[in-house]
């Protein structure tokens, strides 16, 4: 559990943890999904998809987030093999 000192303590789900080992996404750290996951304001009712994040190593990936309480849970992230120079970031880290 990492804390952010203006928004929601974040949790990374152990779901996201083992996804963080997996090939696809192991340009991508845990740094990167907490950035990723405190730049979005508000508070999070159901699972939502947030995409075109880039992590330091310039890979992209999407988290699933969900609020509840006093916490943002990180549920799940999908790193993505390849991505196009089109492709619009939201966050860039």
């Amino acid at each position: 559990m990492t804390s952010c000192p203006f928004e929601r303590e974040i949790v990374i789900t152990e779901h996201a943890r083992l996804r963080l080992d997996q090939k696809r996404q192991q340009k991508i750290s845990e740094d990167d999904v907490i950035r990723a996951a405190a730049s979005i304001p508000g508070y999070i009712k159901g699972r939502t998809r947030f995409r075109n994040f880039v992590a330091r190593s310039g890979a992209f990936f999407d988290v699933v987030l969900v609020d509840r309480r006093a916490r943002r849970y990180v549920v799940t992230l999908i790193g993505q093999e390849e991505h196009s120079k089109e492709r619009k970031c939201f966050g860039n880290f």
